[in-house]
């Protein structure tokens, strides 16, 4: 069967038997039940001669009345003034700027690669750093919607799927680092309920006096009665212990979330943490920082 525009084709197949109340047949019956406009007709092709249906909708009958001389109103042809002026040059659409890659634009020689973490071997392998960044990224995705009392069990059941492979006292490693960030009593309100994983956010940003559109997601974000806490979680073998030794690249992502969602809420203050995945680290970037943060995407 067709969907043509013009005309439906519809032809049928059957072997040896006949098979019975087919599709075709029920089509076929439906069909021949309109006299009007349905008739028998005699089809040809290049495999022979075959009898069919035939239906068609009637012509219409309405005619339409010619006249010899086509009638003109009498109107103003004059083109309003407004058609004839030049249009305005083209608003210039802001140039994208990623959050997470700010580094394309900032040099900063403190960010190191993720190459992170030695699990097996006294080598340093970057896979297996990252594999256990993705993983505990993962696990604090997903465990805060599950009650607290079931979190530590289902945390062991999915480390000892998705990293059957480690030895035991590395996935317990990966468990501990993971309960530790869910239960620090500091951060109960990030993973309560009035929190959500994977917030991806759009807006514009001046930088060096041109405007920029951010498109990005954070990791999760949490807006809370007094405030918003917004979280980013950062894979490096050697995380930083204090704010100062924050690398540039990793406040300036914070920074630029917390800028494009400032007028979304206007009246509570916006703080932002860095969760570092190898050893389950927690920084608070205060006010300062994150002003200065932005001063020095100005600056680089």
């Amino acid at each position: 069967m067709t969907r043509a525009a013009d005309r439906l084709i519809i032809c049928g197949y059957r072997g040896v038997q006949d098979p019975g109340d087919i599709w075709h047949r029920m089509i076929a019956d439906a069909l021949a039940g309109d006299e009007i406009h349905c008739s028998p007709a005699e089809f040809k092709g290049a495999d022979g001669q075959w009898s069919g249906l035939k239906w068609r909708l009637p012509l219409s009958q309405k005619v339409f009345p010619l006249s010899d001389e086509a009638a003109v109103d009498d109107v103003d042809l004059h083109l309003p003034v407004a058609l004839s002026r030049p249009l305005p040059p083209p608003v210039s659409l802001p140039r994208p700027l990623s959050p997470s890659g700010v580094g394309s634009i900032v040099l900063d020689d403190t960010d190191e690669i993720l190459t992170a973490s030695a699990l097996f071997t006294e080598e340093k392998k970057a896979d297996l750093s990252l594999q256990r960044g993705r993983l505990v990224h993962r696990m604090l995705q997903t465990l805060p919607a599950i009650p607290a009392s079931e979190r530590l069990q289902a945390a062991q059941r999915y480390a000892d799927r998705a990293a059957r492979f480690w030895p035991r006292p590395e996935r317990e490693s990966l468990v501990d680092t993971v309960m530790s960030v869910l239960d620090a009593p500091g951060l109960a309100p990030l993973f309560s309920s009035a929190s959500q994983p994977e917030v991806s956010v759009m807006g514009t940003l001046m930088l060096k006096g041109e405007p920029r559109a951010v498109s990005g997601r954070i990791d999760r974000m949490a807006v809370l009665d007094d405030r918003v806490l917004l979280v980013d979680y950062k894979t490096n073998r050697n995380p930083p212990h204090h704010v100062r030794d924050v690398p540039l690249s990793h406040r300036a992502q914070l920074a630029i979330y917390r800028e494009i969602l400032k007028p979304l809420y206007p009246t509570k203050p916006i703080e932002c943490l860095l969760i570092y995945t190898e050893t389950g680290t927690v920084l608070d970037l205060p006010e300062d920082v994150m002003r200065a943060s932005l001063a020095d995407l100005e600056t680089s």
